[in-house]
């Protein structure tokens, strides 16, 4: 007897078809050129199974497969602290470094980063104890590579976790910054501009004289 259809019990299913959305670059006599449909995959896939949806996805070739497949277990990997020293050793060997470690003037841990720090844990980000867990990894490895420089966390580490936290765009994080900067940066403008030449500003301290006896 033939077998022509399952009756078996199943969930629902949803199936999506879309096109990539389009990038900002211009093809052949001004043409718009759309994303990659394998990176579109990719995003699509780390965010369904990082919310615990069983997905599977359809490619045209075995080498798309192995390209999504790759491209997903990336982003996955962004989820998971007990990755980040394995994550940290494979961006040092490809020559990256790594940002949001070591400060021009600081050589220890950037002030300002425990205060963001402070400021996210109300937020309940996903990210904070990521976050946390590349900071210890990265300041370990760094310690070992570097021993004659130290480097430890910066504002921006934490910065972009805070900013993250509140919902804003990851490509609104350096105009933010901006905006919050730009009096201070018209000040300077203006203020060179009245006097004429190269202005570096300086700070002098007016506060108590500094005792040299020690109590």
């Amino acid at each position: 007897m033939a077998v022509s259809q399952d009756d078996a019990p199943r969930g629902e299913v949803a199936v999506v078809l879309w096109e990539p959305r389009f990038t900002s670059y211009a093809g052949e006599n001004g043409a718009p050129v759309r994303r990659a449909a394998s990176s579109e995959s990719a995003d699509l896939l780390a965010d369904l199974v990082a919310q615990g949806v069983r997905t599977l996805a359809f490619v045209r070739s075995r080498r798309a497969a192995e390209q999504v497949a790759a491209t997903t277990a990336g982003l996955l990997a962004e989820v998971d602290p007990t990755r980040a020293e394995s994550w940290l050793l494979a961006e040092l060997a490809a020559g990256r470094r790594i940002m949001g470690m070591g400060h021009r003037i600081y050589r220890v841990r950037d002030p300002r980063a425990a205060v963001l720090e402070t400021a996210v844990r109300p937020l309940a980000s996903p990210r904070l104890e990521l976050a946390r867990a590349v900071e210890r990894a990265a300041a370990k490895i760094l310690a070992e590579r570097k021993p004659d420089r130290p480097l430890a966390a910066n504002v921006e580490f934490y910065t972009a976790v805070l900013l993250d936290a509140v919902g804003l765009p990851r490509e609104q994080f350096s105009p933010t910054f901006a905006v919050a900067r730009i009096a201070g940066w018209s000040a300077h403008v203006l203020e060179q501009r009245r006097v004429g030449r190269l202005i570096r500003p300086a700070s002098r301290y007016v506060g108590l004289p500094l005792s040299t006896s020690s109590t």
